[in-house]
């Protein structure tokens, strides 16, 4: 059973998921510690940065989750076991 859980818990942590997410908490935390520090005017540039990023993220996963054939028993987490 142990073994198992570590395999989830790294395919969750090694997903491009979790790194995705993690680049925004990152990107966003960037944000609000430096555009305080910049000149009027700056934030809105930032936020419409961030929205960009935001939205190319998305449609390349998008794009890459339909050209990317999964039967349907090997869906999931973890490969059926063998």
């Amino acid at each position: 059973m142990l073994p198992d859980l570590t395999r989830r818990i790294t395919a969750v942590a090694t997903s491009v998921v979790t790194l995705v997410t993690g680049l925004a908490v990152l990107f966003n935390a960037f944000v609000a510690e430096v555009t305080p520090s910049l000149p009027d005017g700056w934030q809105d540039n930032a936020a419409a940065i961030g929205a960009a990023v935001t939205s190319v993220l998305l449609i390349a996963s998008r794009a890459v989750r339909r050209v990317t054939a999964v039967p349907t028993e090997e869906r999931g987490l973890l490969p059926p076991p063998t």
